[in-house]
């Protein structure tokens, strides 16, 4: 009897920790809590011809209280690691989603867009208005006046699918 009950809680025990893995591996990862805001992902280009010229993984953080979102990026090129850092100003926060603005580059500014319900993040970068000299500078680098990029957050289809592509080239 004794070794009956020993193996049912083996069992379930087993089954509990097989059930929480796969849950915790498929989770997508965006969190929405009254003060602060969490997600992870890729961004890649809404437009479908266009692509990330190198891999990439993105952390973006926010907090309602500072009324800043800082976004980390993790990416390998040229043979060496690389990380950057961008903060973001909220503009606006409410039950819907968050929209945060950040004019640190040089040539563009940055528009973020979450959605609370679709569990959606955009990203949109304009060319900024500048004097002559510095708007030549900036066409010479060869970046479009104007672009927008989706985040497929971490393990979502649209991650899987874009590592699955980003393996096949």
């Amino acid at each position: 009897m004794n070794r009956r009950l020993f193996l049912l809680f083996l069992v379930i025990g087993l089954s509990r920790v097989g059930t929480s893995a796969q849950t915790k591996s498929s989770n997508i990862h965006f969190y929405v809590e009254p003060s602060s805001f969490a997600a992870e992902g890729t961004w890649i280009p809404v437009d479908p011809k266009d692509h990330a010229a190198y891999q990439a993984e993105t952390e973006l953080d926010c907090d309602k209280r500072s009324a800043m979102c800082i976004e980390a990026t993790a990416d390998y090129f040229s043979g060496h690691p690389h990380i950057s850092v961008v903060y973001f100003q909220i503009v606006k926060w409410d039950g819907n989603g968050i929209v945060a603005s950040s004019a640190e580059g040089a040539c563009q500014t940055r528009t973020l867009y979450i959605g609370f319900a679709a569990k959606h993040l955009s990203d949109t970068r304009e060319a900024k208005i500048l004097p002559d000299a510095k708007q030549k500078a900036c066409s010479s680098l060869g970046g479009p006046p104007s672009e927008g990029w989706t985040m497929a957050l971490k393990n979502s289809k649209a991650w899987n699918d874009e590592r699955d592509r980003e393996h096949m080239q």
